[in-house]
């Protein structure tokens, strides 16, 4: 009797975490939408400005560079907490058996 109820309180425990990762990872989400949004219309913006500011140019480009590496590690982490999202429902499928 204790066990099963070890294991039900451990399955709601298992399935409150990936509940709260996956609510977490869809702000993120979000949050990387837009700033995907923002850094578009700021390259489109800097690409309208290009004739009258030449020597901003390379200081956007490198700016706009840099948002974009900071674009792909959140992609990457994002798929890192996907990864663990699988690992946990293994675990769970496991502690079920």
């Amino acid at each position: 009797m204790d066990l099963a109820i070890a294991v039900i309180c451990c399955n709601c425990a298992l399935a409150i975490i990936i509940l709260a990762i996956a609510v977490w990872v869809r702000r993120f989400r979000r949050q990387l939408i837009a700033l995907t949004k923002w850094c578009d219309r700021w390259e489109r913006d800097c690409n309208l400005g290009l004739e009258n500011a030449p020597a901003s140019i390379a200081n956007s480009r490198l700016q706009i560079e840099r948002l974009y590496q900071l674009y792909r590690q959140q992609l990457q982490t994002i798929d890192r907490i996907q990864s663990f999202r699988a690992f946990l429902g293994i675990l769970r499928a496991v502690i079920r058996r």
